[in-house]
């Protein structure tokens, strides 16, 4: 009585058989007491029927149709490649996966990713994806547009800062002080230039009405309370006497620039008016000469910037 294969397999211990998958075409291996028995690749995970074992090319097991399939008979192997063709057998694959250790009521994979015989990961390849030219340009565009409003942005950013930066400073310096000391030579001595006269006044002031300037003449007793002084101060200045110490001192507004004149009150001088002098002050009086005479007399400009403003001291010889 002839034997099948399944009959031998369940009398002789399990041997190794080799086969592959009918999806995915991979070499697969599983022992000889399988044969018959459905089975789930482990990697399309499709099931099928373990085939018996054929000599030379590697059989093709049977996709799984729902129905008990009985063993097939062992079908008869290819003839031997002719002696000296020198193509050999195929060898083994060492990593073949075995599917001893496979449940074979696993879930099978998703056709999605099911691979197929037309997408072996030999050929596989990455789809290109193609922008229009156009897209391109319009990105770069909107980028530019992007990057110009942010460039402006930070530029009046900036300038705001700048503007809120002054306006605390100018608040910080509602008022400044000014300070300095008068002092005249006689007889290799330095003394305090007493009763001398200090006119200060804005530089940026306009005067539609100009002082005469007789009465601010340091000879004057009044001329800090004559009409002349009080016109210098309605347009932002100051008129003081230095006292017996040789000091004067002034509360201004701050931020702003000065002509300060020194008309000395003890000491004279034949010297002329210089042309720096009358541009200085011309604005203010014409002529100047009423206002000085001949007395020695100093010029200088300041800035308040500071709460307290220090003048260098000013000594006539």
């Amino acid at each position: 009585m002839a034997m099948t294969w399944s009959s031998l397999a369940t009398s002789q211990p399990a041997m190794p058989i080799r086969f592959q998958c009918p999806e995915c075409q991979a070499k697969l291996k599983i022992g000889s007491h399988k044969v018959g028995v459905r089975k789930s690749c482990p990697h399309c995970s499709v099931d099928f029927i373990v085939p018996e074992p054929v000599e030379g090319d590697l059989p093709i097991a049977q996709r799984w149709s729902g129905e008990e399939v009985a063993a097939s008979p062992p079908t008869t192997s290819p003839p031997a490649a002719a002696e000296g063709s020198g193509k050999k057998p195929p060898r083994p694959n060492a990593a073949e996966p075995k599917l001893d250790s496979v449940n074979s009521a696993a879930p099978p994979m998703p056709r999605s990713r099911q691979s197929s015989p037309e997408m072996t990961p030999d050929i596989l390849r990455l789809e290109e994806i193609s922008v229009p030219r156009r897209m391109i340009y319009v990105y770069g565009g909107l980028i530019a547009v992007v990057a110009i409003f942010f460039f402006l942005f930070g530029v009046m950013t900036g300038k705001n800062l700048d503007q809120t930066r002054a306006v605390v400073v100018a608040k910080s310096i509602e008022r400044s002080v000014i300070k300095g000391t008068v002092m005249f030579r006689r007889d290799n001595q330095r003394l305090p230039d007493v009763e001398s006269l200090v006119i200060v006044m804005p530089i940026e002031s306009e005067l539609d009405v100009r002082p005469e300037g007789e009465a601010l003449h340091p000879s004057q007793k009044s001329a800090v309370e004559s009409p002349d002084a009080q016109l210098i101060r309605t347009f932002g200045g100051e008129v003081s006497r230095v006292d017996a110490a040789g000091r004067f001192s002034f509360d201004l507004p701050g931020e702003q620039q000065y002509e300060v004149l020194v008309i000395s009150a003890n000491q004279q001088s034949d010297q002329e008016v210089s042309r720096n002098l009358r541009v200085a002050w011309g604005r203010v009086f014409v002529p100047i000469e009423p206002v000085i005479g001949e007395q020695a007399h100093h010029s200088t400009r300041l800035r308040t910037d500071e709460e307290s403003v220090v003048l260098p001291p000013v000594v006539f010889d």
